[in-house]
């Protein structure tokens, strides 16, 4: 009895699968069924929530039976079950009431995050098909759909997508050549990632994978927290900047003319504290689109790019809290399901800055809001500028407030609601020393204060439907609400006066103060069609604006405006492929804009041949109106002010012909260069900006008959060895502008215009637990003002360079739990970089009268600054 017993005990480790237990279900929701499955087989299973909702399954079989009987039992379901034994894949889709011929096949469905169930945008799918690399893209809403032609009975797809493991699907094409709702289920890697995806079309090459994560938002910032717009300066499309800066200069462009659509409403004020955050937290964020080349029809773009935000839609499967502080803020996110058909998330972030007066934070302040910011004489004479202004109080609130709910109906529906604010409360007391009226040249220290306020609300509504086999629907509507509030009780003020041949500079200081509101509502439209040769989308928009702007100056006591106005637009954005390495995009958009009462048309042209499958060449044109025109002062970094096109001052116009290559000689290496044309129309300028008060040409404080010019070359290579990539991007450019009541109509270099420019950032994965990056920013000086409009001799000032140091450190402690860990450190080697050149005051005690003499000074960017960031999840 001992041997048989050991005998059988031998057969059961030897040859385990000759016993079997029984799984057993009664009236168990499938979700939980197929859990079970996974948890007790090795199969796998792709499908999507919504297609399995309320149904529930009564079922007893032996584990070698399962598969088979569930198939059974959900043939009264209308679902079929594709299963590949090989692969242990089990793929659940609708029955179709007709079997196609096996030739022509149409697939499509959504790419999803396996543990939360939230759809991922921007993701990319690819195949082979008679030896060319095809590829797709799933659209904001996650969704994809793409037809072939094939004789194959198999077809392997290739889903990747930033920051997740890349999945192979094999699809078995030979039972039907219709597949819809085919949920593909991705898992994130360890380390989580915060890249903005470069994306220009639908289209999808073998060497895509290389250039996924170019831009990395979770890099390094002065303040701890990951920022999407400054990343955005790793792209050499992107003119690299300060620490403090106005904006982003697209080819050139002016920094309102890049756009940043959150859920697609405008978010008017892109960054807290003076562009050393984002406006927006960077937690619920789920994907990030950067549009600057040839902007399809159907994007918002203005005269320089755009960044499309969409904010994450939830945890589906499991309730989810997350916890952090960074040097500045603290923030905290909840998330879960919300019933068996979709999911919600509530995200807030606060300052602390006030209550913690560590890692510099009150300089910050200060430097923002044009306070005692670091600066050298650059006369040849002493630098008594520091007994000027004695800096007092300051403080600063910022927050930021982020909610979705998301409804995914049974049949491909998709509704959700999302809401944003955020706002920024600054101020900072001095005391300037100022000369006494009737004192007999007597000067004394008087109260001044400097103040910046905004606020911007909005809310989005949006309903996303596949309507028929590889038609897809889109409507959304919202509203966006912006304020702002910037006064300076010392603002400087510098005027050049020609008399006879020579020029002479007045500097003197002066209240100033603006303000200003703007409402957008926006109601769209679109349609997706694709087909094996041929893809398209067509839609309209409506948009209202209610926009007022008010401003007390020296040479403008009370200018008040007042402007409402509607815009019509409808678009179309075609694909088409007439051979396999050929693609033509063409598309175009209709406006009208109701001060101008006309209609004005933006066509595009996009071209992109595939010679080789490591060989790309496209060529593109496009033209972009710009409705909304943002007044910007320079070296004042105040709240975003935005004003509106009117019939006396039409839109703003950029004219763009490009062309470019991209080549992959071996798999981890990946060369892309790119050329530009550009020309501007109408663009906007403060007088304040020109040193020439008096605006003769124009009732308004800012010019707009200024055209532009911008010329450039772009160049990317990345390496990748194992765990390290290296980055490197240069770029030559040029851009200028030109104003007939300005220099004579001569030409000008915008304030923005660096020659050359070089950025390298070296990635290293120690372990899959740490991450170093390095970054290396070295650019030509920029042109001189005091040159430009002045009377300095200095045409450029000294150039410019940055070392940057970031360390990654993440530890899972369950499948719901990690902790984040996040250190970096700007300017690494403290260098005295020069932001700009402006006027100062030296107040000279040496005179037997004392007296305040302006002098030129070199404005610097920020020194070495350390920050950090922890996040919590659980």
């Amino acid at each position: 009895m001992k041997k048989l017993f050991l005998t059988a005990w031998l057969l059961g480790i030897i040859i385990p699968d000759v016993v079997f237990s029984s799984l057993s279900f009664q009236n168990t929701p499938l979700k939980e069924v197929i859990k079970e499955i996974q948890n007790n087989t090795p199969y796998f299973f792709l499908y999507r929530e919504s297609q399995i909702a309320g149904i529930r399954i009564t079922l007893e079989s032996a584990e070698d039976q399962i598969i088979h009987d569930l198939q059974v039992a959900l043939a009264g379901f209308n679902i079929e079950l594709a299963v590949d034994r090989d692969r242990f894949q089990v793929i659940l889709t609708r029955k179709q009431p007709q079997q196609l011929e096996r030739r022509f096949i149409r697939i499509s469905g959504q790419v999803v995050d396996a543990e939360s169930g939230e759809r991922l945008p921007y993701a990319s799918i690819m195949w082979i098909m008679n030896e060319h690399v095809k590829g797709a893209t799933t659209n904001a809403s996650g969704y994809f759909a793409f037809q072939e032609t094939t004789t194959r009975e198999r077809l392997l797809l290739s889903v990747f997508y930033i920051g997740y493991k890349t999945r192979d699907i094999e699809i078995e094409l030979s039972r039907k050549s219709t597949i819809e709702d085919l949920t593909i289920r991705l898992q994130a890697e360890t380390l989580s990632l915060s890249e903005i995806i470069v994306t220009e079309y639908s289209s999808s090459r073998s060497s895509d994978t290389l250039m996924t994560g170019l831009i990395d938002a979770s890099r390094f910032s002065p303040l701890g927290e990951s920022n999407s717009i400054r990343a955005l300066q790793a792209h050499p499309s992107v003119s690299n900047g300060t620490a403090l800066n106005n904006g982003l200069n697209v080819r050139g462009s002016t920094p309102d003319g890049f756009l940043v659509l959150l859920d697609g409403m405008t978010i008017f004020n892109q960054s807290h504290l003076f562009g050393l955050l984002d406006s927006f937290n960077d937690d619920v964020i789920q994907s990030a689109g950067y549009y600057f080349n040839i902007p399809p029809a159907n994007i918002d773009a203005p005269t320089g790019g755009t960044l499309n935000l969409i904010t994450r839609a939830g945890s589906r499967n499991h309730f989810r809290q997350q916890v952090g502080i960074s040097n500045t803020s603290i923030n905290g996110t909840l998330e879960g399901p919300l019933g068996n058909f979709g999911s919600w998330i509530l995200s807030a972030r606060g300052s602390y800055m006030d209550l913690a007066s560590w890692f510099n934070n009150s300089e910050l302040i200060q430097w923002g809001l044009d306070v005692n910011r670091p600066r050298r004489v650059v006369a040849d004479q002493p630098d008594f500028t520091d007994l000027v202004l004695t800096p007092g109080s300051s403080g600063a609130q910022f927050i930021d407030l982020h909610g979705k709910f998301y409804i995914e109906t049974s049949h491909s529906g998709i509704f959700s609601v999302s809401g944003y604010y955020g706002g920024d409360r600054t101020y900072h007391n001095a005391r300037r020393r100022m000369r006494m009226t009737g004192s007999d040249g007597q000067f004394t220290f008087e109260d001044v204060k400097s103040a910046n306020l905004w606020g911007n609300a909005l809310l989005s509504l949006r309903f996303d439907k596949q309507v028929l086999a590889g038609l897809f629907s889109s409507t959304s509507a919202g509203i966006s609400a912006y304020e702002t509030d910037f006064e300076k009780d010392d603002f400087v003020y510098s005027r050049v006066n020609s008399l006879e041949e020579e020029k002479r500079v007045t500097v003197f200081t002066y209240p100033f103060r603006n303000r200003s509101t703007l409402n957008e509502w926006k109601l769209n439209q679109d349609v997706e069609y694709k087909s094996r040769y041929f893809s398209a989308i067509i839609g309209g928009t409506w948009k209202y604006y209610m926009g007022a702007y008010s401003e007390s100056s020296f040479d403008h006591s009370g200018y008040f405006s007042r402007t409402k106005a509607h815009l019509f637009y409808t678009y179309l954005q075609t694909q088409w492929n007439p051979l396999p390495a050929l693609e033509f995009h063409l598309g175009g958009r209709i406006n009208y804009y109701s001060l101008a009462k006309q209609i004005m048309l933006d066509p595009t042209v996009h071209i992109e041949a595939t010679p080789l499958p490591s060989l790309s060449l496209t060529a593109g044109y496009s033209t972009n109106q710009q409705f909304l025109h943002r007044v910007a002062i320079a070296n004042a970094t105040t709240a975003d002010v935005w004003i509106l096109s009117t019939s006396e001052q039409p839109a703003a116009l950029s004219t763009q012909f490009s062309a470019g290559i991209q080549y992959t000689p071996h798999p981890s290496i990946i060369l892309q260069v790119n050329g530009y044309l550009k020309d501007y129309e109408k663009l906007r300028m403060h007088e304040l900006n020109t040193q020439s008060l008096a605006n003769t040409f124009s009732a308004t404080p800012w010019f707009y008959q200024n055209s532009g010019h911008a010329r450039g070359a772009e160049i990317v290579i990345r390496n990748r060895w194992r765990r390290h990539l290296l980055t490197q991007s240069y770029t030559l450019s040029r851009m200028t502008f030109q104003n007939p009541f300005l220099l004579e109509g001569n030409a000008f270099f915008a304030d923005w215009d660096r020659t050359h420019s070089y950025n390298a950032v070296w990635e290293t994965r120690f372990t899959n637990n740490f991450r170093l990056y390095l970054s290396w920013i070295m650019m030509s000086g920029a042109p001189n003002a005091l040159s430009t409009f002045g009377v300095d001799s200095l045409s450029r000032l000294d150039s410019y360079y940055r070392f940057d140091l970031g360390l990654t450190y993440l530890k899972k402690f369950s499948a719901s739990s990690q902790v984040e860990v996040s250190l970096s450190i700007f300017n690494l080697l403290n260098r005295d970089n020069v932001w700009y050149r402006s006027y100062s005051f030296n107040y000279d005690e040496t005179r037997s009268i004392p007296r305040l003499t302006p002098v030129p000074v070199d404005v610097l960017d920020l020194g070495i600054h350390p920050s950090f960031k922890i996040q919590y999840a659980f």
